[in-house]
């Protein structure tokens, strides 16, 4: 991101959203290194303790710009924390995503 053309300009829309991404990714790396520490091994813990951990400790602050209807969602958490996870939604989650928020923007 750094090397986009908007970060480049200087552009504050484009600045902003680095910085909450940069501040974000702190986060999320200095929890999985705490639980790193205690466990001494993020990549032996099941998909389900990864997902069950991080939705309690992370999920709360990186959730804090999703609608509420959405912040319980398993393909949510999965699609915003899926580089880490290494787990894609399934389809049919992905299909319940899609039609909650059919739902939500019908209201």
């Amino acid at each position: 991101m750094r090397n986009s053309p908007g970060f480049q300009a200087k552009i504050p829309s484009v600045l902003r959203v680095y910085a909450k991404l940069k501040r974000q990714a702190e986060v999320f790396i200095r929890l999985v290194a705490k639980r790193a520490s205690k466990t001494n091994s993020w990549e032996m813990a099941t998909p389900q303790e990864r997902i069950d951990y991080l939705r309690r400790t992370v999920w709360p602050t990186i959730s804090k710009d999703v609608p509420a209807e959405f912040v319980q969602s398993d393909c949510m958490l999965k699609l915003y924390l899926r580089n880490w996870l290494g787990i894609e939604p399934t389809e049919e989650e992905q299909e319940a995503l899609l039609a909650q928020a059919r739902e939500a923007c019908l209201r």
